[in-house]
């Protein structure tokens, strides 16, 4: 009878040491958390390469394990996190002093856990093993974390304190319960709400700012004039841009006009045209006495009358004057027109000697057969054994200079054949020179640039005026524009004159 006693109170304690086995856990809540993204922050990936799911089983039990397609799992504190390979429908729980539970991981129509998703399970069953077991350290407090777009220039406040952010993110340790947050940025809606904190696991809140940005655009009716936006230099003639909504003042201005001003205020999400109207010029006057009377007055280009004259409208600012008659050597001269002031241009037109208007008569007639494809009236200018030379330059010794003649019929076939590949000729020269020889009385020396369509070179003429009444050139050099021939040209020195022909010195 003892050893049946000391055996029922062995049992007993045995029993009081060892749970019963076959308690049962419940699934009471299986879901999809999608603003969870607590597995694609983890990125852990199966055999395969593919992140995996992550199951998080809500579970303050030690030393439980998890079977079927599992890659990894992690406990901590009150939570057990399961990370599965995508497609899986199924997983095995084993707790100790529990019976093997298997829960379902399919959705409605079937499917397993996706990819890169996390999943919560919820289970009951477990309260008394957890009744008397020493509770885990708990700090209280958790984590809110925002992730924004855009992600700079934005201001973060929780709980009216300000958070930093780094590239569009941002972290606050807070207490259990309910904290406010709010997100700004400019040219954006400003977003807030509120975040529950619990001990379960971070709070993840997705935040996506709404634009507000309008677009702007402005038009000038005045060439060339400069936009000022609040101050800030933003364009010339117009401007179009993204702004915020907002009131902006509008500057318009140019130099020798008076300025204009103006307040726009835009919405948000609008589109705004502002048209500037022309701007009112600043007139001067300009007083232009100059002799002969009658010569021909042109500002900036454009003729504007004779000389002499007040010019009444003429926009304030620097301004270019040409005067000029024929027989007379033209002038330029630089003014500058005032506002409510007069300036004074004052002086006489130096006429040009008999001889040189000759030439330079002689060079109109040149210049207008080549306008005109004029070959015959050409050959008339030139006399019948003129002396045409032609410089050759060695492409790779650029200094060294070669000079060739060429008979007149071969250098009219030339200029014939130019005429005929082109529909029409562009003719210019510069920079001119005219100059008398000191030996021969009746011999000029002509320099210029020329510009013949493409080609440019420069020319010397050597014009004899024994004739008055019929110039003849006697002479035509040309050479290619290069740094040596830049500084040595050709010149009347070049060239042996004596009665009755002419002879090029150089060496040939």
């Amino acid at each position: 009878m003892m050893k049946l006693k000391y055996l029922f109170i062995t049992l007993m304690c045995f029993l009081s040491v060892f749970p019963t086995v076959g308690r049962e856990l419940k699934v009471e809540n299986f879901e999809m958390t999608a603003n969870d993204l607590s597995a694609r922050a983890a990125q852990v990936k199966d055999l395969n390469g593919d992140v995996c799911a992550l199951v998080r089983v809500i579970l303050p039990i030690e030393g439980c394990k998890f079977e079927g397609n599992v890659i990894k799992q992690e406990f901590d504190i009150n939570e057990y996190r399961v990370f599965m390979v995508k497609g899986s429908k199924r997983l095995r729980l084993k707790c100790p002093g529990m019976e093997t539970l298997d829960i379902e991981l399919t959705n409605d129509e079937g499917e397993g856990v996706v990819e890169g998703m996390t999943y919560s399970v919820k289970l009951s069953g477990y309260d008394d093993l957890i009744q008397n077991r020493p509770q885990a350290a708990d700090p209280g407090a958790n984590y809110l974390i925002l992730e924004i777009t855009p992600k700079t220039g934005v201001s973060v406040k929780v709980d009216d304190v300000t958070q930093s952010v780094d590239n569009g993110e941002t972290m606050t340790f807070l207490k259990y319960g309910t904290h406010k947050w709010s997100v700004d940025a400019e040219g954006y809606a400003s977003a807030e709400g509120t975040a529950e904190i619990n001990r379960s696991s971070n709070t993840v809140i997705q935040v996506k700012l709404e634009s507000i940005m309008s677009h702007l655009n402005i038009k000038t009716l005045t060439d060339g004039a400069t936009i000022k936006i609040n101050g800030k230099e933003s364009g010339k003639g117009s401007y179009s841009g993204t702004v915020a909504p907002g009131i902006y003042q509008i500057e318009v201005s140019k130099d020798n006009y008076r300025p204009h001003s103006t307040t726009v205020e835009i919405g948000q999400r609008q589109e705004k045209e502002i048209v500037i109207p022309e701007l009112e010029p600043i007139y001067g006057v300009l007083n232009i006495a100059y002799k002969p009377i009658g010569a021909t007055v042109k500002i900036d280009g454009i003729e504007v009358g004779t000389t002499p004259n007040v010019f009444r409208n003429i926009i304030t600012g620097k301004h270019e004057v040409e005067i000029s008659k024929n027989g007379y050597y033209s002038i330029m001269s630089s003014v500058n027109v005032k506002d409510g002031e007069t300036a004074m241009l004052r002086g006489e037109l130096e006429a040009i000697p008999d001889d040189i208007q000759i030439i330079m008569n002689l060079l109109d007639e040149y210049k207008s057969c080549y306008d005109n494809k004029n070959l015959y009236g050409l050959e008339s200018l030139f006399s019948d054994d003129a002396l045409i030379v032609r410089a050759n330059v060695n492409k790779i010794l650029s200094h060294q200079v070669k000079f060739v003649l060429k008979p007149l019929r071969s250098y009219f076939d030339e200029i014939e054949q130019t005429f005929n590949r082109y529909s029409w000729i562009n003719f210019s020269f510069d920079n001119l020179l005219i100059t008398r020889s000191e030996k021969v009385s009746t011999l000029y020396e002509v320099s210029f640039k020329q510009t013949i369509n493409f080609n440019t070179g420069y020319v010397l003429l050597l014009v004899d005026l024994k004739d008055t009444t019929k110039p003849n050139i006697i002479a035509h050099a040309w050479e290619p524009i290069t740094e040596e021939t830049a500084k040595n040209r050709l010149n009347i020195n070049d060239f042996e004159i004596s009665k009755d022909k002419i002879k090029l010195k150089l060496k040939q």
